[in-house]
């Protein structure tokens, strides 16, 4: 995966970040310089958590990324994070669709499930 570039979004205005995909880790490893040779993109759709504000220590990601597949093995939404912003691919350098989750903290839930 690219420092320059996540999904042609700025790494400085996302990192550090979860980042959940169907996307297989052998495009982002062998083929970080796709949209530069103009490959084949996956058409899968990314979802970024941000972490930095809830988690403190490597126990908290632990922790956080723990909830997180149990979320989705149980089929339920990501809980505790609003939807900050999404982004709709092909447009600029934007590859993929790609929703970026932050911490709720005025505790209201965002059904985000039905995007991921």
């Amino acid at each position: 995966m690219s420092w320059e570039s996540v999904n042609g979004i700025d790494p400085k205005e996302l990192l550090p970040a979860l980042m959940i995909t169907t996307i297989h880790p052998k495009y982002f490893l062998e083929e970080k310089d796709n949209q530069s040779i103009g490959g084949k993109i996956p058409e899968d759709k990314l979802v970024f958590i941000e972490i930095a504000k809830v988690c403190k220590t490597p126990q908290d990601v632990i922790k956080l990324i723990e909830k997180v597949f149990k979320d989705i093995k149980d089929k339920k939404e990501i809980k505790d994070f609003k939807v900050k912003k999404e982004l709709k691919g092909s447009i600029g350098k934007i590859l993929n669709d790609t929703i970026i989750l932050e911490p709720n903290i005025a505790g209201t839930r965002s059904k985000h499930k039905q995007h991921i």
